[in-house]
Protein backbone atom coordinates (compact mmCIF):
# COMPACT_ATOMS: atom_id res chain seq x y z
CA UNK A 1 0.00 0.00 0.00
CA UNK A 2 1.16 3.31 -1.01
CA UNK A 3 0.18 5.99 1.61
CA UNK A 4 -0.63 8.29 -1.66
CA UNK A 5 -3.11 6.10 -2.84
CA UNK A 6 -4.22 2.50 -3.14
CA UNK A 7 -2.44 -0.18 -3.71
CA UNK A 8 -1.53 -0.89 -7.67
CA UNK A 9 0.72 -4.10 -7.88
CA UNK A 10 2.87 -2.16 -10.52
CA UNK A 11 3.93 0.13 -8.14
CA UNK A 12 4.07 4.03 -8.70
CA UNK A 13 3.18 5.89 -12.13
CA UNK A 14 6.43 7.09 -13.01
CA UNK A 15 6.43 9.92 -16.04
CA UNK A 16 9.81 9.96 -17.88
CA UNK A 17 9.81 12.47 -20.77
CA UNK A 18 11.84 12.58 -23.79
CA UNK A 19 13.63 16.06 -24.15
CA UNK A 20 10.81 18.41 -25.70
CA UNK A 21 8.17 16.01 -24.11
CA UNK A 22 8.54 17.68 -20.68
CA UNK A 23 6.06 20.03 -20.76
CA UNK A 24 3.19 17.33 -22.49
CA UNK A 25 4.64 14.95 -19.36
CA UNK A 26 2.84 18.20 -16.96
CA UNK A 27 -0.05 17.91 -18.55
CA UNK A 28 -0.13 14.26 -18.21
CA UNK A 29 0.03 13.88 -14.79
CA UNK A 30 -2.49 16.27 -14.35
CA UNK A 31 -5.04 14.19 -16.19
CA UNK A 32 -3.95 11.09 -14.19
CA UNK A 33 -4.65 12.73 -11.10
CA UNK A 34 -7.54 14.19 -12.21
CA UNK A 35 -9.41 11.11 -13.67
CA UNK A 36 -8.38 9.37 -10.44
CA UNK A 37 -9.97 12.00 -8.21
CA UNK A 38 -13.29 12.17 -10.13
CA UNK A 39 -14.01 8.28 -11.31
CA UNK A 40 -12.80 7.42 -7.38
CA UNK A 41 -11.85 3.69 -7.95
CA UNK A 42 -8.14 4.04 -7.86
CA UNK A 43 -6.42 6.94 -6.93
CA UNK A 44 -3.21 7.35 -8.82
CA UNK A 45 -0.25 9.64 -7.48
CA UNK A 46 2.43 10.22 -10.68
CA UNK A 47 6.05 11.05 -10.11
CA UNK A 48 7.77 13.13 -13.17
CA UNK A 49 11.59 12.42 -13.54
CA UNK A 50 13.68 14.86 -15.93
CA UNK A 51 16.92 12.49 -17.82
CA UNK A 52 19.58 14.35 -18.02
CA UNK A 53 20.82 14.03 -21.81
CA UNK A 54 24.74 15.61 -22.70
CA UNK A 55 28.24 15.67 -24.36
CA UNK A 56 31.41 15.37 -22.85
CA UNK A 57 34.26 17.47 -25.07
CA UNK A 58 34.92 15.06 -26.72
CA UNK A 59 31.36 14.76 -27.98
CA UNK A 60 30.87 11.27 -26.47
CA UNK A 61 27.01 11.16 -25.14
CA UNK A 62 26.02 10.91 -21.68
CA UNK A 63 22.57 10.10 -19.58
CA UNK A 64 22.16 11.37 -15.80
CA UNK A 65 19.03 9.30 -14.48
CA UNK A 66 18.94 8.51 -10.82
CA UNK A 67 16.84 5.44 -9.20
CA UNK A 68 14.41 7.71 -7.49
CA UNK A 69 10.89 7.21 -8.37
CA UNK A 70 11.90 4.79 -10.68
CA UNK A 71 12.88 1.71 -8.92
CA UNK A 72 9.90 -0.32 -8.02
CA UNK A 73 7.40 1.76 -10.03
CA UNK A 74 5.92 1.60 -13.37
CA UNK A 75 7.37 3.84 -15.62
CA UNK A 76 5.95 5.06 -19.00
CA UNK A 77 8.48 6.85 -21.61
CA UNK A 78 6.81 9.75 -23.38
CA UNK A 79 8.52 11.12 -26.47
CA UNK A 80 8.41 10.16 -30.16
CA UNK A 81 8.92 12.13 -33.40
CA UNK A 82 9.97 10.82 -37.14
CA UNK A 83 13.13 8.94 -35.54
CA UNK A 84 16.03 11.52 -36.12
CA UNK A 85 19.75 10.45 -35.20
CA UNK A 86 19.46 12.05 -31.67
CA UNK A 87 16.13 10.75 -30.71
CA UNK A 88 16.66 7.47 -31.36
CA UNK A 89 19.72 7.08 -29.88
CA UNK A 90 18.62 8.92 -26.78
CA UNK A 91 15.31 7.01 -26.67
CA UNK A 92 17.46 3.87 -26.32
CA UNK A 93 20.27 5.04 -23.72
CA UNK A 94 17.36 5.94 -21.39
CA UNK A 95 15.32 2.41 -21.82
CA UNK A 96 18.77 0.94 -21.17
CA UNK A 97 18.67 3.08 -18.01
CA UNK A 98 15.67 2.74 -16.94
CA UNK A 99 16.02 -0.96 -17.09
CA UNK A 100 19.40 -0.57 -15.13
CA UNK A 101 17.94 1.80 -12.63
CA UNK A 102 15.17 -1.53 -12.06
CA UNK A 103 11.93 -0.31 -12.78
CA UNK A 104 9.12 -2.71 -12.48
CA UNK A 105 7.50 -2.44 -16.13
CA UNK A 106 8.30 0.17 -18.76
CA UNK A 107 6.28 1.23 -21.39
CA UNK A 108 6.46 3.64 -24.08
CA UNK A 109 3.22 6.75 -25.28
CA UNK A 110 5.05 7.63 -28.66
CA UNK A 111 2.68 9.75 -30.31
CA UNK A 112 4.68 9.32 -33.53
CA UNK A 113 6.03 6.05 -34.08
CA UNK A 114 9.94 6.78 -35.15
CA UNK A 115 10.45 5.75 -38.91
CA UNK A 116 7.09 4.86 -39.64
CA UNK A 117 6.96 5.59 -43.18
CA UNK A 118 9.51 3.86 -43.41
CA UNK A 119 7.05 0.79 -43.52
CA UNK A 120 8.45 -1.44 -46.66
CA UNK A 121 11.62 -2.00 -48.10
CA UNK A 122 11.80 0.82 -51.12
CA UNK A 123 13.61 -0.81 -54.08
CA UNK A 124 17.54 -2.29 -53.73
CA UNK A 125 18.95 0.28 -51.20
CA UNK A 126 16.54 0.69 -48.48
CA UNK A 127 15.24 -1.51 -46.04
CA UNK A 128 11.85 -1.63 -43.97
CA UNK A 129 12.91 -0.13 -40.44
CA UNK A 130 10.26 -0.52 -37.85
CA UNK A 131 10.86 -4.22 -36.90
CA UNK A 132 14.51 -2.78 -36.13
CA UNK A 133 13.47 -0.13 -34.24
CA UNK A 134 11.53 -2.38 -32.22
CA UNK A 135 14.33 -4.33 -31.84
CA UNK A 136 16.13 -1.70 -30.40
CA UNK A 137 13.86 -0.86 -28.00
CA UNK A 138 14.06 -4.44 -26.76
CA UNK A 139 17.51 -5.20 -26.63
CA UNK A 140 17.98 -1.32 -24.59
CA UNK A 141 15.43 -3.31 -21.83
CA UNK A 142 16.67 -7.06 -22.00
CA UNK A 143 13.20 -7.68 -23.01
CA UNK A 144 11.28 -5.79 -20.00
CA UNK A 145 9.65 -3.64 -22.50
CA UNK A 146 5.96 -4.14 -21.92
CA UNK A 147 4.39 -2.02 -24.75
CA UNK A 148 4.76 0.57 -27.07
CA UNK A 149 1.54 3.30 -27.10
CA UNK A 150 1.51 5.16 -30.29
CA UNK A 151 -1.14 7.07 -32.93
CA UNK A 152 -2.55 6.88 -36.56
CA UNK A 153 0.95 4.63 -37.71
CA UNK A 154 1.55 4.96 -41.42
CA UNK A 155 0.70 1.48 -42.40
CA UNK A 156 -1.19 -1.85 -40.71
CA UNK A 157 2.17 -3.48 -41.19
CA UNK A 158 3.60 -1.70 -38.70
CA UNK A 159 1.76 -3.50 -35.77
CA UNK A 160 3.15 -7.17 -37.15
CA UNK A 161 7.04 -5.81 -36.78
CA UNK A 162 6.56 -6.41 -32.77
CA UNK A 163 5.42 -9.31 -30.64
CA UNK A 164 1.72 -10.07 -30.69
CA UNK A 165 -0.10 -7.16 -28.67
CA UNK A 166 3.01 -5.32 -27.87
CA UNK A 167 2.49 -2.25 -30.58
CA UNK A 168 -0.74 -0.62 -29.18
CA UNK A 169 -2.27 1.41 -32.11
CA UNK A 170 -4.44 4.53 -31.35
CA UNK A 171 -6.20 6.66 -33.71
CA UNK A 172 -6.46 10.43 -33.36
CA UNK A 173 -7.97 11.04 -36.25
CA UNK A 174 -11.80 11.54 -35.17
CA UNK A 175 -10.35 13.98 -32.69
CA UNK A 176 -8.61 16.27 -35.37
CA UNK A 177 -11.11 15.98 -38.21
CA UNK A 178 -14.01 16.89 -35.22
CA UNK A 179 -11.73 20.20 -34.19
CA UNK A 180 -11.36 21.20 -37.93
CA UNK A 181 -15.49 20.53 -38.78
CA UNK A 182 -16.23 23.17 -35.74
CA UNK A 183 -13.75 25.47 -37.37
CA UNK A 184 -15.38 25.15 -41.02
CA UNK A 185 -19.11 25.23 -39.76
CA UNK A 186 -18.12 28.53 -37.91
CA UNK A 187 -16.00 30.29 -40.52
CA UNK A 188 -18.13 28.59 -44.04
CA UNK A 189 -21.57 28.03 -42.54
CA UNK A 190 -24.20 26.22 -44.37
CA UNK A 191 -20.99 25.47 -47.23
CA UNK A 192 -21.11 21.78 -48.67
CA UNK A 193 -18.20 19.62 -47.29
CA UNK A 194 -16.23 17.11 -49.38
CA UNK A 195 -13.81 14.84 -47.71
CA UNK A 196 -10.05 14.43 -49.77
CA UNK A 197 -7.58 11.76 -49.23
CA UNK A 198 -4.00 11.66 -50.69
CA UNK A 199 -4.24 7.46 -51.43
CA UNK A 200 -6.80 4.74 -50.65
CA UNK A 201 -4.99 3.55 -47.87
CA UNK A 202 -6.19 7.13 -46.32
CA UNK A 203 -9.79 6.60 -46.79
CA UNK A 204 -9.32 2.49 -45.38
CA UNK A 205 -6.92 3.75 -41.90
CA UNK A 206 -9.85 6.93 -41.25
CA UNK A 207 -13.08 4.75 -41.86
CA UNK A 208 -14.15 4.31 -38.43
CA UNK A 209 -13.68 8.33 -38.00
CA UNK A 210 -15.44 9.20 -41.11
CA UNK A 211 -18.42 7.40 -39.71
CA UNK A 212 -18.47 8.79 -36.44
CA UNK A 213 -17.26 12.48 -37.59
CA UNK A 214 -20.50 12.37 -40.13
CA UNK A 215 -22.85 11.32 -37.20
CA UNK A 216 -21.76 13.99 -34.67
CA UNK A 217 -21.17 16.74 -36.90
CA UNK A 218 -23.28 16.15 -40.05
CA UNK A 219 -26.50 14.92 -38.47
CA UNK A 220 -25.30 11.40 -40.26
CA UNK A 221 -24.97 12.57 -43.86
CA UNK A 222 -22.66 10.83 -45.99
CA UNK A 223 -19.65 13.30 -47.30
CA UNK A 224 -18.39 12.97 -50.70
CA UNK A 225 -14.85 11.32 -51.05
CA UNK A 226 -12.49 12.56 -53.62
CA UNK A 227 -9.27 10.33 -53.55
CA UNK A 228 -5.49 11.55 -54.89
CA UNK A 229 -3.20 9.41 -56.89
CA UNK A 230 0.14 9.28 -56.11
CA UNK A 231 3.83 7.56 -56.54
CA UNK A 232 5.74 7.19 -53.46
CA UNK A 233 9.85 7.80 -55.41
CA UNK A 234 11.16 7.00 -51.36
CA UNK A 235 10.03 7.49 -47.50
CA UNK A 236 10.78 10.81 -48.54
CA UNK A 237 9.56 12.33 -51.53
CA UNK A 238 6.28 11.26 -53.25
CA UNK A 239 4.09 13.30 -56.47
CA UNK A 240 0.25 13.47 -57.08
CA UNK A 241 -0.66 11.85 -60.17
CA UNK A 242 -4.17 12.43 -60.28
CA UNK A 243 -7.53 12.48 -58.71
CA UNK A 244 -10.74 10.42 -58.54
CA UNK A 245 -13.85 9.82 -56.89
CA UNK A 246 -16.39 13.13 -56.42
CA UNK A 247 -15.07 15.52 -57.95
CA UNK A 248 -18.29 17.17 -59.28
CA UNK A 249 -18.97 18.11 -55.76
CA UNK A 250 -15.80 20.10 -55.31
CA UNK A 251 -17.32 23.04 -56.82
CA UNK A 252 -17.75 25.61 -54.13
CA UNK A 253 -17.12 23.23 -51.47
CA UNK A 254 -15.15 23.50 -48.56
CA UNK A 255 -12.70 20.38 -49.03
CA UNK A 256 -11.71 18.98 -45.89
CA UNK A 257 -8.30 16.88 -46.48
CA UNK A 258 -7.18 14.31 -44.07
CA UNK A 259 -3.72 12.80 -43.95
CA UNK A 260 -1.62 11.29 -41.08
CA UNK A 261 1.29 13.09 -41.78
CA UNK A 262 1.74 16.88 -42.64
CA UNK A 263 6.22 17.18 -43.40
CA UNK A 264 7.03 19.43 -46.06
CA UNK A 265 3.23 19.85 -47.30
CA UNK A 266 3.77 19.30 -51.15
CA UNK A 267 1.90 16.75 -52.03
CA UNK A 268 -0.88 18.41 -49.34
CA UNK A 269 -0.35 21.57 -51.39
CA UNK A 270 -0.27 20.20 -55.11
CA UNK A 271 -3.62 18.11 -54.29
CA UNK A 272 -5.51 21.73 -52.73
CA UNK A 273 -3.99 23.52 -55.93
CA UNK A 274 -5.54 20.99 -58.53
CA UNK A 275 -8.82 20.95 -55.83
CA UNK A 276 -9.17 24.84 -56.65
CA UNK A 277 -7.77 25.26 -59.76
CA UNK A 278 -9.43 22.80 -61.89
CA UNK A 279 -12.74 21.85 -59.79
CA UNK A 280 -13.32 24.91 -58.01
CA UNK A 281 -13.11 24.24 -54.48
CA UNK A 282 -13.91 27.26 -52.11
CA UNK A 283 -11.35 26.62 -49.43
CA UNK A 284 -9.09 24.02 -48.36
CA UNK A 285 -8.54 22.56 -44.80
CA UNK A 286 -5.99 20.06 -44.21
CA UNK A 287 -6.53 18.04 -40.43
CA UNK A 288 -3.41 16.03 -39.63
CA UNK A 289 -2.61 13.55 -36.49
CA UNK A 290 1.36 14.20 -37.21
CA UNK A 291 2.92 17.55 -37.81
CA UNK A 292 6.71 17.33 -38.54
CA UNK A 293 6.61 20.41 -40.92
CA UNK A 294 9.98 20.05 -42.25
CA UNK A 295 12.31 20.91 -44.93
CA UNK A 296 10.65 24.92 -46.72
CA UNK A 297 7.15 24.09 -45.35
CA UNK A 298 7.03 27.30 -43.71
CA UNK A 299 8.08 29.27 -46.96
CA UNK A 300 5.94 27.26 -48.79
CA UNK A 301 2.76 28.12 -46.81
CA UNK A 302 3.50 31.89 -46.36
CA UNK A 303 3.72 31.59 -50.58
CA UNK A 304 1.79 33.31 -52.69
CA UNK A 305 1.50 29.76 -53.80
CA UNK A 306 -0.47 28.35 -51.00
CA UNK A 307 -3.76 26.90 -51.69
CA UNK A 308 -3.91 25.41 -48.19
CA UNK A 309 -6.11 27.55 -46.23
CA UNK A 310 -5.34 26.09 -42.60
CA UNK A 311 -4.28 23.54 -41.01
CA UNK A 312 -5.07 21.00 -37.75
CA UNK A 313 -2.51 18.86 -36.09
CA UNK A 314 -2.49 17.17 -33.08
CA UNK A 315 0.98 17.94 -30.59
CA UNK A 316 2.29 14.06 -31.52
CA UNK A 317 5.21 15.94 -32.30
CA UNK A 318 5.18 18.69 -30.14
CA UNK A 319 5.17 22.37 -31.26
CA UNK A 320 5.97 24.52 -28.30
CA UNK A 321 9.84 24.30 -28.69
CA UNK A 322 9.66 24.98 -32.54
CA UNK A 323 10.02 28.61 -32.57
CA UNK A 324 10.58 28.45 -36.57
CA UNK A 325 7.09 27.63 -36.93
CA UNK A 326 5.74 30.87 -35.19
CA UNK A 327 4.68 32.75 -38.51
CA UNK A 328 2.36 29.66 -39.00
CA UNK A 329 0.71 30.69 -35.91
CA UNK A 330 0.76 34.87 -36.32
CA UNK A 331 -0.93 34.50 -39.70
CA UNK A 332 -3.70 31.86 -37.98
CA UNK A 333 -2.63 29.32 -40.67
CA UNK A 334 -2.27 26.38 -38.23
CA UNK A 335 -4.31 25.00 -35.18
CA UNK A 336 -2.77 22.45 -32.59
CA UNK A 337 -5.32 19.91 -31.16
CA UNK A 338 -3.80 18.62 -28.14
CA UNK A 339 -3.78 14.74 -27.17
CA UNK A 340 -2.72 15.17 -23.39
CA UNK A 341 -6.12 14.49 -22.01
CA UNK A 342 -6.09 11.15 -24.18
CA UNK A 343 -2.32 10.69 -22.83
CA UNK A 344 -3.77 11.24 -19.34
CA UNK A 345 -6.30 8.50 -19.85
CA UNK A 346 -4.00 5.89 -21.59
CA UNK A 347 -1.75 6.05 -18.46
CA UNK A 348 -4.48 5.63 -16.15
CA UNK A 349 -5.80 2.69 -17.90
CA UNK A 350 -1.98 1.07 -18.85
CA UNK A 351 -1.25 1.77 -15.09
CA UNK A 352 -4.58 -0.71 -14.21
CA UNK A 353 -4.06 -2.79 -16.68
CA UNK A 354 -7.33 -1.68 -18.20
CA UNK A 355 -7.84 -1.60 -21.82
CA UNK A 356 -6.75 1.50 -23.78
CA UNK A 357 -7.80 0.87 -27.44
CA UNK A 358 -10.13 3.10 -28.29
CA UNK A 359 -9.86 6.76 -27.12
CA UNK A 360 -12.61 8.39 -25.35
Amino acid sequence: MDERGDFNRNGGLTLVPMPGFEKQAEAVKTKVEEIGRREGKRRTFVDIVIPEFGERVTHAPYLRLGKDHIGGHDVVVIGGGPGNWTDLGQLNLLLAYIKGRRAVRIATILGCFPLARSDKDIGELEFAMPNYVVGQMLAATGGKLDRIVSTDLHADQIVMSAPMGFITPISLTRRVMAEAADWIAVRYPSSKVVLAFTDAGGIKRAKPSITRVEKDKFNGQSLPIVQGTKTRESSQKSQLDGLTGALSSVENAVVLMVDDEFTTGKTSNDTAEALTKDHGAKAIVVAVTHGPFSGNVVELLLDGGRFIDHIFSTDTIPFYNRPNLEPLFDRNLLTVVPWTDDMGWICFQHHGDESIRIVR
